[in-house]
């Protein structure tokens, strides 16, 4: 069992870096150290030296223990991009952008991938957190959810290591430089599409545990607004991570119901993406219902599924060279100290057979 004063050490180490004494910059004194944790003033002092000696805090007599910000080693020209999937249809162009943009400032680039899991971005940021990086590209993993891993992005701000986070961002670090895509105007852009095209009910699927989804969702909501037409819970679908792997897995249509609940009622789709877009046409073709004369189909990204679908999906052109080359160049000026602002990158709509 460790020592009384190595758990308080712990313990105030842990709390510096989820940001406790962020707004004053100092430690409580010795005396309160002791009294909170009923302990001596010597082991409450013997705690304090270990965080000295860990670089975490300075102690000058008559002033307190002030927080040092950390710094990051020396340059090593590296720099760590995690994304949730590597091998999906979107993200080897956008690791190209950025590897060929990094590179040509003599960058080495390190990746991993999360598989949208927040205990693997956990494992992965804790090993980044033993190497010399001098920066990082970050997609959050099911960033509509609270993340349990907000100490560790607190400890990279504590060395001084910036980070860039493309797609979406935790709505508790949204001071963090961003790079993302237009989502709710993506949203409302296809659903106002089907409206000028004549269509009066149109249903929609999103993803429920990712921040595009959500976005894309409230497009589609305002839309539907303006236009004074009617919309229904019972005409949205929601999926999330685990649904969706099982369909790739072909475990679990989740897309089945849908198709049997709710296309007889409606003459559009707005769908997530290309992928879930791609899915569904394959079903209503197996159930024998005509794209697009039955039912218009619209999605976002237009990827290369988009056009190997069996009906080239009309989708919006999702600017993935765009956002992996401004990742790139961003992250450069922070490690740069330049100033740097957050940026969302507009959509533009490619039409083609499914509406």
């Amino acid at each position: 069992m460790p020592a009384k004063y190595l758990k308080i050490a712990n313990k105030l180490q842990e709390d510096i870096f989820q940001g406790l004494y962020n707004e004053t910059g100092f430690l409580p004194t010795e005396l309160e150290i002791a009294a909170s944790n009923n302990v001596s003033r010597q082991t409450a002092r013997n705690a304090l030296a270990v965080l000295v000696s860990n670089g975490l805090i300075e102690r000058r007599q008559g002033s307190g223990s002030r927080i040092v910000k950390q710094k990051k080693n020396s340059k090593s020209n590296s720099v760590a991009v995690v994304t949730t999937y590597i091998n999906d249809y979107i993200f080897p162009n956008v690791l190209k952008d950025i590897q060929h943009s990094l590179s040509k400032k003599n960058y080495a680039v390190y990746v991993y991938a999360t598989q949208n899991r927040v205990d693997e971005e956990r494992k992965i940021l804790q090993k980044l957190l033993q190497l010399n990086i001098d920066g990082l590209i970050m997609e959050g993993s099911k960033t509509a959810l609270p993340s349990p891993n907000l100490d560790l992005y607190q400890q990279f701000e504590q060395r001084d290591i910036p980070i860039i986070f493309i797609y979406g961002n935790y709505p508790a670090l949204s001071d963090h430089i961003s790079i993302t895509d237009d989502n709710i105007g993506g949203g409302y852009q296809l659903t106002n599409y089907l409206i000028n095209k004549g269509h009066t009910d149109i249903a929609g699927i999103f993803k429920v545990d990712d921040l595009q989804g959500h976005g894309r969702y409230s497009g589609y909501l305002k839309a539907l607004t303006e236009a004074n037409l009617r919309f229904s819970d019972d005409n949205i679908l929601w999926f999330d991570t685990v649904s969706r792997e099982r369909l790739l897995r072909n475990e679990n249509n989740f897309l089945e119901g849908f198709v049997k609940t709710v296309v007889p009622k409606c003459s559009a789709v707005v769908c997530y993406n290309d992928e879930i877009a791609y899915h569904l046409i394959q079903l209503l073709m197996q159930n024998g219902i005509n794209v697009p004369n039955d039912i218009a189909i619209v999605s976002f990204d237009n990827s290369q599924l988009s056009d190997l679908s069996p009906i080239k999906i009309t989708s919006l052109a999702h600017g993935t060279r765009r956002v992996g080359q401004k990742a790139a160049m961003q992250l450069l000026n922070l490690i740069d100290k330049k100033e740097v602002l957050s940026e969302i990158v507009s959509w533009t709509l490619v039409e083609k057979e499914t509406s």
